[in-house]
């Protein structure tokens, strides 16, 4: 696991409990690598949520890409809860539903 900086605190540190891995979503052979460390650290199961941070202002096909790469992994269980930090996904989601507006 690698150590990831959290608002200047190192993350393992502040959350002991909890199994971080860093990746590249769109890379398959990662991806699946991922995948299989999760589930052996998980005792088979998937992780229970999974955020990607798509690196910046990636076009929404590139965000839908690496989402759809996380979620078609041959998981054990889907994980419960998938985030994904994107303006454009936010963006695209406003502009087409009339109930996201709201928000």
């Amino acid at each position: 696991y690698l150590p990831i900086p959290f608002v200047g605190v190192p993350v393992l540190d502040r959350y002991p409990q909890c199994k971080f891995v860093l990746g590249d979503a769109l890379d398959p052979a990662e991806m699946t690598n991922i995948r299989a460390l999760c589930e052996r650290s998980l005792v088979g199961q998937a992780p229970s949520v999974i955020a990607i941070d798509v690196n910046g202002n990636r076009e929404i096909d590139g965000v839908l890409k690496c989402l759809k790469s996380v979620i078609n992994q041959d998981w054990k269980q889907q994980p419960r809860l998938i985030i994904v930090k994107s303006r454009y996904l936010y963006w695209q989601l406003k502009k087409e539903d009339d109930s996201f507006k709201k928000i």
